[in-house]
């Protein structure tokens, strides 16, 4: 059953709609986001009490198409069964080849449905977001060192440079910060990072794991932080799709290949996307852990202040 409610988004009013949970809960959770071939995956998980004996959580490669639990089934490459527990931890292998997989969850093992799944991805994590450790200044033998201030995680400001209207400092370490707000964000999107789009719950685990300009308190921004990006004045040709006649009202400092939607939070509540082209900033919510409209291309742009 679906209620439908209204709220306004930089001055438009938006007609969006809210699906009613059942008051168990069916949530699947892993402590973080980059797996290495073979390493152990811990996955939280939180099951209703109707679910059949069989039902079961298994790595499914992203690409197949979410929903039937029988696709799944087929294209299963590691499985355990819940056995009628509402709650628990469960211990996977991730897979041996690099790439996007999903954990998704399932309400029996005979022709059933989906019911929930997480994101992560196998490989090596990406070189430009590890930041490596300062190294101690050598001693002078004839004199102290002097006491040196710490420096900043970003980088110095000779390698900095501005938009064209002078609004945002690209810090020449992976992030931009705009100086009307004081919002510091990523310059590449999740989708821009990843190549896919991401869910609510995969957005907040790819946070939780960026360390991007040195910075480890990244987090989903406000819809007020990402309203304040939104500039209908900017159009440019910088989404994945690279499609003219559906530009991004988004200064061209931002990285391109990035996503039409970004999830946002305000005050824990979750989850809400706003689109990034059109001539207004539009709105909706979603489930958790609902699987990504690949069309739509869901991203998240980290922020912190």
């Amino acid at each position: 059953m679906n209620k439908s409610i209204i709220f306004s988004l930089f001055g438009s009013i938006v007609l969006i709609s809210i699906a009613t949970h059942s008051a168990e809960a069916q949530n699947l959770l892993i402590g973080k986001y980059i797996f290495t071939p073979g390493e152990e995956i811990q996955v939280q998980f939180d099951a209703q009490s109707n679910y059949a004996e069989n039902a079961w959580i298994g790595i499914v490669p992203s690409q197949i198409v979410h929903g039937r639990e029988s696709e799944n089934d087929k294209n299963n490459m590691g499985y355990q069964y819940l056995s009628k527990k509402t709650r628990g931890t469960l211990s996977f292998k991730a897979p041996n080849s690099n790439g996007a997989y999903d954990l998704r969850m399932h309400d029996t093992d005979d022709n059933g449905r989906e019911v929930a799944s997480v994101s992560f991805s196998v490989g090596i994590p990406n070189p430009s977001a590890i930041v490596p450790m300062p190294q101690a200044p050598a001693p002078v033998a004839s004199a102290p060192a002097p006491v040196q201030p710490t420096p900043a995680p970003q980088a110095p400001s000779a390698a900095e440079t501005r938009s064209q209207d002078g609004r945002y400092v690209d810090h020449g370490n992976g992030t931009v910060t705009d100086t009307k707000t004081g919002v510091m964000w990523t310059k590449k999107d999740s989708y821009a990072d990843l190549g896919r789009c991401v869910n609510y719950n995969d957005a907040k685990n790819y946070v939780s794991q960026l360390n991007t300009g040195g910075y480890t308190d990244w987090r989903i921004p406000t819809v007020e932080e990402l309203k304040s990006i939104y500039e209908m004045e900017k159009s440019n040709n910088i989404s994945y799709a690279r499609d003219s006649a559906y530009p991004l009202h988004l200064d061209a400092i931002f990285s391109d290949n990035a996503a039409y939607w970004y999830w946002y939070s305000d005050n824990s509540i979750c989850c809400g996307l706003a689109f990034f082209s059109g001539d207004r900033i539009t709105g909706t919510r979603k489930d958790a852990n609902q699987a990504c409209d690949k069309w739509a291309a869901e991203g998240v742009r980290a922020a912190r202040r």
